[in-house]
């Protein structure tokens, strides 16, 4: 009793806290039942303590070089397997066992105020299963491959084209347009509305998207450590993004209330309607009216989001290579008449136009790693163990840009996807939408947007970069890799 008050409570909290320390130290970097190899990971951070923040991809691709087709690591206390290898991605993805997904603080929050619900990205099992089929199947009937949707993109395009056109020559930010004529496709399937560039509703929520889409060390480590949201510095990162992502939430909860007070049977009028009808007649298990409020904003948010990021990438890259360009204006207008709409059946006498297409999703590769998976039970991988629950994280960004895959990667050269014969192709190693059981489910509409959009604009018109100003194409970090701002000036072409 006398040696124990001889301590002073401060001194205890220090012993306290340096035995807390030591002992999660030995935790975190004991060695883990037969994991492969990979980076040095210490206590809390992880690895993420050694990437560049200014450039994670980078790191990532350096570890990739060092270490091979695959290697393990922490991102603060979560296991990750970073695969590397297009052939070990395809085989992994196509697993069953590698169909789950990591449980993001977003989605944790969404189950607990849903009960059990997370919408379409992060659900799992039957959820998944039931809501992947019902999307599938809606963006069939609503029109996706078919001339209705083909029609409502060429229109979209137009009005984007008009809002070029009306910049009268002079140098504009084109973030607000593109992203707004793009999400106005999407818009039209699940909600039947859209909007004009400039709306101030939208703009807010277009604005949260963009604001979650960036991430940090700070957000990374508040994926791991929800926890660290009371913590001075994290707090104020959380504060942001719950911001942003209370605001969104609540725009797609006024869609689904609004859309459960004027639903009619028989009558519907977009994938809103068609959910609410699915739901009434009790087809599927897992059909619930917030957890339609949560799917509908996964797929307004990846459907804008990336395509128009993508799109802003394609211009970019253009006033980069103005003989690119030249190249695809001509054959765009050998193949294309004066006034008539690009439509998906043109892309077979378009190759050309399809490979710079495609050589702006490799080279940028605005969704470097996709979205991880989670390995449901221990699983076997060259000898190694994936225990249960390790994220399976696709290395896209290396996968497109491996010297032994792909030569000269850092090159812009639209002809690597045409055959001698100049005929398009698509290489097993190129795969900017995923692949298996999870690849996403809106690659039709966006293959036919990328096509459509970029196709009108380029055939309408001539882009460039104010006079003195060179292209930056060092990417934005995040959950999409954006462009740098920057503005652009769209001259209407003569012919």
């Amino acid at each position: 009793m006398e040696t124990t008050a001889l301590i002073s409570p401060f001194l205890l909290k220090i012993l306290l806290l340096a035995g807390g320390t030591f002992l999660a130290w030995k935790w975190a970097t004991r060695k883990r039942t037969n994991y492969p190899p990979g980076p040095r990971n210490i206590p809390v951070l992880g690895c993420t303590w050694a990437l560049d923040h200014k450039s994670p991809i980078t790191t990532f691709s350096q570890w990739a070089k060092q270490y091979g087709r695959y290697y393990y690591c922490k991102l603060g206390k979560d296991n990750v397997v970073v695969v590397n290898d297009p052939a070990l991605v395809r085989s992994l993805f196509a697993n069953e066992n590698c169909t789950n997904r990591p449980e993001v603080p977003g989605a944790r929050f969404r189950k607990e105020e849903a009960a059990g619900h997370c919408g379409l990205i992060f659900a799992e099992g039957l959820e998944w299963k039931e809501h992947r089929r019902f999307v599938l199947r809606s963006l069939k009937d609503l029109g996706v491959g078919k001339r209705s949707i083909e029609d409502k993109v060429a229109e979209e395009a137009e009005y984007l084209t008009s809002a070029f056109r009306n910049t009268n020559g002079q140098p504009f930010d084109n973030k607000v347009p593109v992203s707004t004529s793009v999400a106005n496709v999407i818009a039209n399937i699940v909600w039947d509305e859209r909007y004009e560039i400039g709306d101030p509703v939208f703009q807010e929520l277009m604005d949260s998207v963009f604001t979650l889409f960036r991430t940090s060390f700070a957000s990374a480590m508040l994926g791991s450590y929800i926890w660290l949201r009371y913590v001075p510095y994290f707090s104020g990162v959380f504060a942001a993004f719950d911001r942003c992502a209370k605001t969104i939430a609540a725009y797609f909860w006024r869609k689904t209330e609004e859309h459960l007070a004027t639903w009619q049977p028989q009558n519907d009028r977009d994938m809103m309607d068609a959910y609410i009808s699915s739901m009434k007649q009790n087809e599927f298990k897992t059909f619930e009216a917030k957890q339609m409020s949560f799917m509908v904003e996964d797929l307004m948010e990846a459907g804008f989001e990336t395509t128009a990021t993508g799109l802003r990438w394609a211009f970019l890259l253009m006033c980069a290579h103005p003989e690119i360009q030249k190249k695809v204006q001509a054959e765009l207008d050998a193949n294309i008449h004066d006034g008539a709409t690009i439509k998906p059946a043109d892309k077979a006498n378009l190759p050309y136009t399809e490979a710079v297409i495609a050589e702006m999703q490799r080279w940028a590769s605005f969704v470097p790693f996709g979205v991880m998976h989670a390995v449901e039970k221990d699983m076997d991988l060259d000898g190694y163990t994936l225990h249960a629950g390790t994220w399976i994280l696709p290395n896209l960004y290396f996968i497109h840009h491996d010297e032994k895959l792909w030569k000269d990667p850092f090159e812009f050269r639209p002809e690597r996807f045409l055959s001698a014969k100049g005929e398009f192709s698509e290489p097993d190693t190129y795969m900017p939408f995923s692949v298996g059981r999870r690849k996403c489910p809106g690659e039709t509409l966006a293959r036919i947007e990328l096509l459509v959009f970029f196709g009108t604009i380029l055939k309408e018109m001539t882009l460039s970069l104010p006079p003195g100003v060179a292209a930056n194409l060092q990417p934005l970090p995040g959950a999409t890799l954006d462009a740098a701002k920057h503005s652009l000036i769209a001259v209407p072409r003569k012919r």
